[in-house]
């Protein structure tokens, strides 16, 4: 018998089920691009043998990361911000070396599928945006506001596609990907940062207990412009927000690098914001005020845009 097959402690495992076309994807995924890409370290590695698709049904079994947490958690603890470069510096750095410029399309254009038709705020979170910020809110109309954003060429490639805070895990200065389910080919790179930064937002101040409009205007500043990224003066490090103005600046950082023309993260950053606010799951606690201040902020930022956009074409 081979020595330590006996032993009581063995590696940890994650275990994913789920439909058969869910599954087949993500498996594809894992072996066709984040394994082959991604340094063996920041991310899980797949266990074949234990992996498997039935009828209906599939499986996907790899390494269980440990000694790790959410960025949800780290980047509010001030724990995150030499993560959040090495995300896109080393973890995502084949991904990105590869990207192509694509001159045909719009950052509109390449963004629209983003926002599908049929997709809209649900009704409990419309109710929360019109009582405490008093919005309407116009998913269509956001959409109109998309097909005027045609800055080009736009930068794509592979990206993850579902970048939240908690598909990204900190151990130490390593940032780990997991879930790539949502994996997508010939896409703006600029919206993985953007995702990122979306999800800080409506994950990261679940625990914050000031009133919706006094934590909104906590970060106002960060969305004034659709220069995203002009120097803004941070927040006292006793503010609440102090931890959100430094990722939002890292992530910013990062993403300065993948954008070839003013403006198209401002509308990458918009899409994922009114993306979170569309999402169909009530929470029922402060995450839904949370989604329905992103509309408020993703429509502003493309309204800005837009404009800038504008007094080019004049």
């Amino acid at each position: 018998m081979t020595a330590g097959l006996d032993a009581k402690w063995p590696a940890s495992y994650f275990v994913k089920i789920g439909a058969r076309s869910t599954i087949g994807r993500e498996y594809f995924n894992y072996q066709g691009h984040a394994l082959e890409y991604i340094p063996f370290y920041l991310a899980p590695r797949l266990t074949l043998l234990r992996c498997g698709l039935g009828a209906r049904e599939g499986i996907i079994v790899g390494d269980f990361v440990e000694q790790a947490e959410p960025l949800r958690d780290s980047a509010s603890a001030g724990r995150s911000i030499h993560a959040l470069g090495t995300l896109f510096s080393r973890t995502l750095a084949a991904w990105r070396h590869d990207a192509k410029k694509d001159e045909i399309r719009s950052i509109g254009q390449v963004l629209a599928e983003f926002l599908p038709l049929g997709w809209d705020v649900p009704a409990a979170r419309k109710e929360i945006l019109m009582r405490d910020f008093g919005v309407t809110p116009d998913v269509s109309g956001i959409r109109q506001l998309l097909t005027k954003c045609n800055a080009k060429p736009v930068l794509i490639g592979t990206i993850h596609g579902d970048l939240n805070p908690s598909n990204i895990l900190i151990r130490l200065s390593d940032a780990i990907l997991i879930d790539f389910e949502k994996l997508r080919e010939g896409q703006p790179l600029v919206y993985d940062a953007a995702s990122v930064e979306a999800g800080l937002l409506v994950d990261g101040f679940v625990a914050d207990n000031r009133e919706p409009k006094e934590w909104l205007e906590s970060i106002d500043s960060l969305y004034d412009s659709h220069k995203l990224f002009e120097w803004r003066i941070p927040c006292h490090p006793k503010d609440g927000s102090s931890w959100f103005y430094d990722c939002v600046r890292q992530v910013r950082l990062q993403a300065k690098q993948v954008e070839l023309q003013t403006g198209q993260y401002a509308t990458a950053l918009a899409i994922a914001l009114v993306r979170k606010s569309c999402n169909e799951h009530i929470f029922r606690d402060r995450r839904d005020t949370l989604r329905a201040a992103a509309y408020v902020l993703g429509e502003r930022i493309l309204k800005l845009v837009v404009t800038e956009y504008g007094k080019r074409v004049l």
